[in-house]
């Protein structure tokens, strides 16, 4: 009988080594498994990419503007050199060059970083986008001036002056007109500022035709903001085309 009590306890010891084996992790693996994946996990975030970096347009007439867009991922910092600096992981911004440029996008990670080039081409401006003939003479009779007004400014360039002065010419010929002189904008930014911005810059030119000598009483004035739209702004070029000073005859 003791012979079968020993065996007995001698087996319990056996089964509970073998379930305390089985239950127990095997570490050797564990650690080359948790390696693995951290290896695969720092191999990953150090790894920054550059999906996008484009220009609308990439060539264009000195005054003119540009729609920089991008995208990227995996990145712990975005910038734009030079002059932009830091940006959002994706994104669209307007400039306007002064000169050709070669903008550089640049996405940082952990331990390595992405770069990519864009080069813009600023090309001399002619006066103005569309230069038109002076032709008012009656009521009704309309210019339209595409000036390259700078990005939120009203004040006028140089590149104006010669159209504007064959303008007063031609009020220097009708002494009798009156002209109705109204600025409107594209729709980008808030729609106060932009009745504000565009009353501002029919109040330059009104100013500049003051300055060469003609009567304010024949000058009037308006703002009309993004109201009125000449084409819908749905791409750089049709804003442009929205940009714009427009000058009427108010009376026979």
């Amino acid at each position: 009988m003791r012979l079968v009590y020993h065996y007995f306890l001698l087996s319990l010891l056996i089964i509970n080594a073998e379930f305390s084996a089985a239950q127990t992790p095997d570490t050797s693996k564990l650690k080359v498994d948790n390696n693995q994946k951290h290896g695969e996990y720092e191999a990953n975030r150090n790894r920054p990419e550059i999906l996008t970096f484009t220009a609308s347009p990439a060539i264009l007439q000195l005054g003119q503007e540009i729609e920089l867009s991008w995208q990227t991922q995996h990145a712990i910092s975005v910038g734009i050199l030079p002059h932009i600096g830091r940006v959002k992981s994706s994104g669209t911004i307007t400039l306007s060059p002064s000169r050709s440029i070669t903008y550089t996008l640049i996405a940082t990670g952990w331990d390595s970083i992405a770069k990519r080039r864009l080069d813009i081409s600023v090309l001399p401006s002619s006066e103005i986008l569309t230069p038109p003939p002076p032709m008012l003479r009656k009521k009704g009779d309309k210019i339209v001036l595409h000036i390259k007004f700078r990005t939120n400014h009203s004040t006028l360039p140089e590149s104006s002056y010669a159209d504007l002065n064959d303008l007063i010419g031609d009020l220097g010929n009708n002494p009798k007109l009156v002209l109705q002189i109204v600025g409107h904008t594209d729709h980008k930014g808030n729609e106060k500022f932009n009745t504000k911005l565009s009353l501002e810059r029919a109040v330059a030119v009104q100013t500049y035709f003051i300055k060469k000598g003609i009567d304010p009483k024949r000058l009037f004035v308006s703002g009309a903001g993004s109201s009125k739209p000449l084409v819908e702004n749905s791409s750089l070029s049709n804003r442009l085309k929205n940009r714009r000073i427009e000058i009427t005859v108010l009376n026979d």
